[in-house]
């Protein structure tokens, strides 16, 4: 189960990630608007999804 939600985790990371480069692209460049910190959440989310991944395998692992 933790796998599973890991995958989400990690697929919505990548979508704040995406919202953010878009944002940075359409403002030229600027992270006055938001979008610094959305790729900055992304980034975040991403890390916590690939830790509930290596947490579900390390449990598998050890069974």
């Amino acid at each position: 189960m933790l796998a599973v939600l890991g995958v989400f985790v990690l697929m919505g990371g990548v979508l704040v990630l995406l919202c953010g480069g878009l944002g940075y692209v359409m403002t030229n460049g600027s992270l006055d608007t938001g979008a610094g910190a959305m790729l900055l959440v992304g980034l975040l989310v991403m890390v916590l999804g690939v830790g509930m991944l290596a947490a579900a395998l390390l449990a598998l692992r050890d069974r």
